[in-house]
């Protein structure tokens, strides 16, 4: 193939077997495991300096787990309010819906707030064809 032409594109039926052949659902499986596990391994760290990294050996593999990274946080919100203004701060503002859940607001009062509508993705479902 030349080095400027695109490879071909794959068909839908080309995509649809490509998908059912990795098996979504197993490697959901392995990305739960490997969250478990990365859990597990972060534990070890417990205790030390937020700057302090450590290997580790296994039989076959060995790992680093490296300092912490820096994460930045609002720590004083009224602050940002009193910068921006209050139009300006509840233009940018978002929260997690989650919260309203966690705060038990009535369903009642939030639905003055907050609408639902189909707007999300899609769920695809795979089902092997038989022989």
């Amino acid at each position: 193939m030349p080095p400027d032409a695109k490879p071909k594109a794959p068909t839908r039926a080309e995509l649809i077997d490509e998908l059912g052949d990795l098996n979504p659902a197993l490697l959901n499986r392995r990305v739960e495991r490997v969250t478990a596990i990365k859990k597990e391994m972060q534990s070890w760290m417990d205790g030390k300096r937020p700057t302090q990294a450590a290997s580790f050996a296994g039989a076959r593999y060995s790992i680093v787990i490296e300092a912490r990274k820096n994460e930045r946080t609002i720590s004083a919100m009224d602050k940002v309010f009193d910068f921006f203004g209050r139009r300006k701060f509840l233009a940018l503002c978002s929260l997690a819906l989650k919260v309203f859940d966690e705060e038990k607001v009535p369903k009642e009062t939030c639905a003055a707030w907050i609408t639902e509508a189909r707007t999300g993705s899609r769920p695809i479902t795979i089902a092997r064809k038989a022989a």
